[in-house]
């Protein structure tokens, strides 16, 4: 608990710092007494047993992992490359099994055996790391085309179920860890008073009713400022334009909400102190209003109080200036849209001149223009007002750019065409269409014209290449990402498919 509080401090640098020579030193004091436990003979006794338990903990972590993170929603890469990360046991393991032994609730030579596994899982978890990328390829290429299509489309639904978040989620993204935490302190300040004030109160006042009014008027006077957050607190500051949007359309609904939420937490103060108490319901209703109209005292104070506690917790964040480009994987994008305001800066611009892709990180892969679309716009295309464009990037960047973009307008959006968003594809010399890219670049090859996309990144033998140059000669086995039209991508692995041919949307 200290070490918590000590963290969030302005001098945890500097305790960090001292304190790592002796982290440091219990560390090693760990892990060799960790190993003065171990007993050789058992090791060498139950050799085949150690064996067995490797393979079924990095199997069974393996598959349980990956199968976890492709059900929330990550990519078959991401979900196989997350589980061949995660497929080892850790030190935490060697504490289970000394308080078991210790208890006696287990027997001696089961916690030699657990070392022994988490060591050899460990040794193994490097090289699981380096070959997570190849084998990921590996089963991609084996899947079969109408598997692959399967798990498409089912990663697309998952992102844009993830994207469409209900009224609830944001509700509470908006206003409930604020409602919740002055809720908590609220109730904490009348309890600490029940418990450690009332006590002195009694002998000095002695069990009087005046004792019972001062500290009812005391917990409502120290938890004025808490409760007037609970009303007037204002949005969390991460919420997008259109959550904002919808959560200001339904502030007076929220208001009444917050209102009785407060007014229950005046009649549990009250309740504490006075349990008899007639008109208990319309004495908690005027002090509430009495209190949150009276905003000079309550708002003023909270304000300080917030500001101070965020400028605290922030600080280290604060000292240490960001990178001049974050680092950015077509597989960490995600695929958003924007409306150009009339005021933004960027409009009768050049999408070269406007520098958005250098400013922010974001690329634009559509431009749509009235009934007009624009796949893959060239950085000679000029930005015009209400131009919807579809960028991919990162969440920072997109809500970064989207400030420059949007400014202060909103117009009600479109879905994104179905037919249109990321997707992938592998350059083999097995497939006839695939193959006429090989050993050409990525101007010449003609790849952006038949699939109307553009190349947002590439991977070749486990290296990962972001927006790659047009001079970029494709190879066999390169895996290409693409922000272009999905069925064009997937036409492109069937006979049938033909250069110039256009594909309808759905």
């Amino acid at each position: 608990v200290m070490g918590s509080l000590l963290a969030e401090t302005r001098d945890a640098k500097r305790i960090e710092h001292l304190l790592t020579p002796v982290r440091d030193l219990f560390a090693a004091v760990f892990f060799v007494s960790v190993g003065m436990l171990l007993d050789t003979t058992v090791l060498f006794e139950y050799g085949p047993e150690i064996v067995l338990i490797s393979v079924v903990t990095i199997l069974g972590k393996l598959l349980s992992s990956s199968l976890g993170a492709f059900v929330s929603g990550r990519s078959l890469r991401d979900s196989i490359k997350a589980g061949f990360s995660l497929a080892q046991i850790g030190e935490f393991s060697f504490i289970i099994a000394t308080l078991g032994l210790t208890l006696k609730v287990t027997s001696d030579f089961l916690y030699p055996i657990a070392v022994a596994v988490s060591a050899l899982t460990t040794f193994t978890t490097p090289y699981l790391i380096k070959w997570s990328g190849p084998i990921a390829t590996w089963v991609e290429q084996k899947l079969p085309e109408g598997t692959r299509a399967l798990i498409h489309r089912y990663e697309s639904a998952a992102s844009q179920e993830v994207a469409q978040k209900r009224l609830g989620a944001i509700v509470w993204k908006a206003f409930g860890s604020r409602v919740l935490v002055n809720t908590i302190l609220t109730i904490a300040v009348g309890l600490a008073l029940d418990v450690y004030v009332r006590p002195i109160a009694i002998d000095m006042l002695g069990d009087t009713p005046w004792a019972s009014t001062i500290l009812t008027a005391s917990g409502i006077v120290l938890a004025a400022p808490f409760l007037w957050a609970v009303v007037y607190g204002g949005s969390a500051a991460s919420l997008t334009t259109d959550e904002a949007s919808r959560i200001q359309r339904l502030t007076p609904g929220f208001l009444v909400a917050r209102a009785l939420v407060a007014f229950l937490l005046v009649t549990f103060i009250i309740n504490i102190f006075e349990p008899g108490l007639s008109f208990l319901g319309a004495i908690a209703a005027v002090v509430t209003i009495g209190l949150f109209f009276g905003t000079r005292y309550a708002g003023p104070i909270y304000h300080r109080m917030e500001s101070r506690f965020v400028s605290n917790l922030t600080d280290k964040e604060d000292q240490t200036p960001p990178p001049h480009r974050p680092v950015l994987t077509p597989w960490d994008a995600t695929l958003s849209e924007m409306v150009v305001s009339p005021n933004s800066e960027v409009v009768g611009q050049t999408l070269l001149s406007s520098k958005i892709k250098d400013r922010f990180g974001v690329m634009i892969s559509l431009i749509e223009r009235g009934t007009k679309r624009i796949l893959a716009p060239t950085r000679d295309h000029i930005l015009m007002p209400y131009d919807r464009l579809f960028v991919i990037g990162h969440d920072s960047q997109i809500a970064e750019a989207r400030k420059t973009i949007e400014e202060d307008i909103r117009l009600d959006e479109g879905p994104v065409p179905a037919s249109f968003g990321l997707t992938s594809l592998i350059v083999s010399r097995s497939s006839e269409n695939l193959a006429r890219y090989i050993g050409k670049s990525l101007r010449d090859c003609g790849l952006r014209e038949d699939v109307e996309g553009i190349v947002v990144g590439i991977e070749r033998s486990g290296t990962r290449t972001l927006n790659p140059d047009s001079n970029w000669i494709l190879d066999d086995g390169d895996l290409v990402w693409l922000v272009a039209d999905i069925k064009k991508v997937r036409s492109l692995n069937s006979n049938q498919f033909m250069p110039g041919v256009s594909i309808a949307p759905s």
